[in-house]
């Protein structure tokens, strides 16, 4: 051993099996007051660490920031409630303008079922023909379908399908079009029916009198001898007014052999008529007559053996048998 391990305490460090020994040593006074400065250290170390790392901060602070935290938190829950409440007027809004809707789909089937219903009946009524003016089925349309979806699938509001009534109302728009179009047509063509028929030849042209000679043939009252008679003579006072059965435009207005003083009406789509053997002529060439107007008054001039009217009809220029034009 060392030699001043005796009385002391000795510590041998040595480096490997083969190395040279280092000896160091120290009294008991020096290890006692080396463990004691060791626990004193550690003893200081552990205050200051419980003083500046355990100690809790000021509890004024910690309100602060615990205030702080729960403001923020406030002013989260009061901006999802916002949010939610916006939401909810948001849905009960569309929730109702889809009822509305709806309520106006309903609407507007009722009205399409009940004009294509009237339309039927005009045309039946009309007497045209159901292959071009067909109400019963819907109008035949074509072209790739497109959806209105959402991401996810078709949206959905309380039950009803956003997507369907999109297309329902497509539908009833197309259907509606097709409807006024050949509503149009129709009216069209029923006008100019009307305006025909208006223009078409129909009435008594005088106040009183009575049909003294019908249309075709019969005895010359003036050679005796059978003849044809292009029209009809209807007796009355002379005097009386001639009036026009349907309106239309003078085409002759003065003396005609044979027929004395004519008045002769251009109809359109065809028809004509005459007043023959008048007194008096009451309009002029090239003027515009109406149905009931007095166009001249009964005479006895041309070819004539007492007051009558001699009323001729004429279709493209052919005399027809004027009775079936006579409303009496």
């Amino acid at each position: 051993m060392a030699r001043n391990c005796k009385e002391s305490y000795c510590l041998v460090l040595t480096r490997g099996s083969t190395g040279r020994p280092l000896h160091v040593s120290f009294s008991r006074t020096t290890l006692f007051g080396g463990i004691v400065s060791f626990l004193s250290f550690m003893a200081a170390f552990a205050y200051l660490a419980s003083q500046f790392l355990l100690t809790p901060p000021d509890a004024s602070t910690l309100k602060k920031k615990y205030e702080q935290r729960l403001a923020r938190v406030e002013a989260e829950r009061v901006d999802l409630q916002e949010d939610i409440k916006r939401f909810r007027e948001t849905r009960e809004g569309m929730e109702a303008a889809m009822q509305a809707l709806g309520q106006q789909i309903g609407t507007m089937q009722a009205r399409v079922t009940r004009l294509d219903s009237l339309g039927e009946q005009v045309v039946k009524v009309a007497g045209l023909d159901d292959g071009e003016f067909d109400f019963a089925p819907d109008p035949a349309v074509g072209g790739p379908e497109e959806t209105l979806e959402g991401q996810g699938g078709p949206v959905k509001l309380g039950g009803q399908d956003l997507t369907e009534l999109a297309r329902e109302v497509e539908r009833l728009s197309e259907r509606i079009a097709n409807r006024q179009g050949q509503m149009e047509l129709l009216r069209g063509m029923i006008d100019r029916r009307n305006v025909r028929q208006q223009m078409r030849p129909d009435g008594w042209p005088t106040d009183g009198g009575w049909l003294s000679s019908h249309f075709g043939r019969r005895i010359d009252p003036f050679s005796g001898n059978p003849s044809y008679h292009d029209g009809v003579d209807i007796a009355n006072k002379e005097g009386a007014e001639v009036k026009a059965i349907a309106p239309g435009v003078v085409t002759w207005a003065g003396d005609r052999y044979g027929y004395g003083k004519l008045v002769e009406i251009d109809h359109g789509n065809g028809y004509r008529t005459r007043y023959g053997h008048n007194q008096e002529v009451a309009v002029e060439l090239g003027e515009s007559v109406e149905k009931g107007q007095q166009v001249a008054s009964v005479g006895n001039t041309g070819r004539s053996t007492g007051p009558h009217i001699h009323l001729e009809v004429l279709r493209e220029g052919k005399a027809i048998d004027p009775r079936k034009f006579l409303d009496r």
